[in-house]
């Protein structure tokens, strides 16, 4: 597998229901988590954590296990790759360089770019504006992207070899018309808002602009001893072993590891006026691109722009977040295992057990 997850077409209800954690009594919510969680993990995933937030409660409930030696049940606490959720962190980095002043949504991407890069602009500019809603043009994954190794094929695609592709590329279409998914665009976005915040890499600024600020102790791209105890393992399916990924130049399209608990935090982020950056997280709801899908900052949109959904899907991991801006509900999901499909299906159907 070379690129994370395409964006699914998604139509939502999110609503609300009573929300425990623990074994005791299931609610109506658990009841359903469990009977949708269960088929997956007998049939194709080898860890599934659901969490769901309203207004009133929070549910999260492990499936399956952490590892293939290790039968502890995943938590909300178990670290996972989320794929292409990053995005949405790469988004929200680009919406806190608006806000601060530190850049513009229609910079040329060149604006960002370390000195003495050339970009072909030969079919006309691309803006960050293009990156985070992929209407850039430019191809899924560049052309020069031949990975050493498809168990990890991110790991090799550098700096370097970045800059040589900006240097002569054709765009498939011209910038600002058409949607096309673009792993490309978005790490490329994230590389370029780590300059525009000063940061020393994509990582450095998201710690010190998003995780810190929100309190996301247990995200991170790279692990150290405390979180590597609790990653779960990379997995194609309940039997079959996969490989972790790592990621170079293009980390802003899906790098980031993190927790059901973490992402259940972010989601709540989206909903707190006066919290912690608020203002530049209200901005990156803001519609960019209004076609299909519709897009925010690094957001997809539905329910006439009330729901931010995205998911992500690495080489042995899946991922979904959703928020309802009117309900108030939040859904995370992440798994270890080849279940993609059914836990953005399952996602949905929690959220709409939820009342959201």
């Amino acid at each position: 597998m070379l690129s994370l997850s395409t964006p699914l077409p998604i139509v939502f209800a999110l609503a609300v229901a009573p929300v425990v954690e623990g074994p005791e009594e299931r609610s109506d919510l658990e009841s359903t988590i469990a009977d949708l969680a269960a088929p997956m993990v007998e049939e194709q995933a080898l860890g599934l954590v659901f969490g769901v937030r309203t207004p009133s409660e929070r549910v999260v409930r492990g499936f399956g296990r952490v590892a293939f030696d290790d039968e502890r049940i995943p938590d909300g606490d178990t670290v996972f790759e989320i794929g292409s959720v990053t995005k949405v962190f790469t988004g929200l980095l680009l919406a806190d360089a608006v806000e601060r002043g530190r850049a513009a949504l229609d910079d040329p991407i060149e604006r960002h770019l370390p000195e003495g890069v050339d970009v072909c602009d030969d079919e006309g500019p691309v803006t960050l504006r293009h990156l985070v809603t992929h209407t850039s043009g430019l191809p899924r994954m560049p052309e020069n992207f031949a990975p050493r190794s498809l168990a990890e094929p991110y790991v090799d695609y550098d700096a370097a070899a970045l800059h040589a592709y900006l240097a002569d590329f054709v765009l498939e279409s011209e910038p600002g018309t058409a949607y096309a998914y673009s792993n490309l665009g978005s790490g490329l976005l994230g590389g370029l808002m780590a300059r525009a915040h000063g940061a020393a890499g994509y990582e450095e600024a998201l710690r010190e602009r998003i995780f810190v600020p929100l309190g996301l102790e247990d995200t991170t791209i790279t692990l150290d001893e405390r979180l590597g105890a609790r990653f779960a393992d990379a997995a194609v399916s309940s039997t079959k072993a996969a490989h972790a990924w790592e990621f170079d130049a293009l980390a802003g399209c899906g790098a980031i590891r993190s927790t059901v608990n973490d992402l259940l935090r972010f989601g709540e982020a989206q909903l707190d006026a006066d919290g912690p950056l608020a203002a530049s997280i209200a901005r990156s709801h803001e519609r960019l691109f209004d076609g299909r899908p519709p897009v925010a900052y690094g957001w997809h949109l539905s329910a006439g722009g009330r729901t931010l959904w995205h998911n992500g899907q690495t080489g042995g991991y899946h991922g979904w977040l959703s928020v309802n801006l009117d309900t108030g509900v939040v859904v995370a999901a992440l798994s270890n295992g080849g279940a993609g499909n059914r836990v953005d299906a399952a996602a949905q159907q929690v959220a709409a057990a939820a009342g959201g």
